[in-house]
């Protein structure tokens, strides 16, 4: 089941970032029935869509400063 799930996050991250984390939060609902856990993975998710986005501006400036342009 885990492994289900896991290929499900990973094509689900392929998608826009927001749909993913709604989609997810609704699919751990229906999947644990434990509300305190589905908080503790959603608060896990959005940590992880903030780590993304810091990744994806460090190499968006990254690619807009280039020394070999000077």
């Amino acid at each position: 089941m885990f492994f289900c799930l896991k290929n499900k996050i990973i094509c689900l991250f392929r998608m826009h970032r927001g749909i993913f984390l709604f989609v997810m939060v609704v699919e751990l609902k229906l999947l644990f029935h434990n509300y305190l856990n589905v908080i503790h993975l959603s608060i896990f998710l959005i940590c992880i869509y903030s780590f993304t986005i810091s990744i994806d501006l460090g190499t968006k400036s990254m690619k807009e400063f280039s020394p070999q342009s000077a």
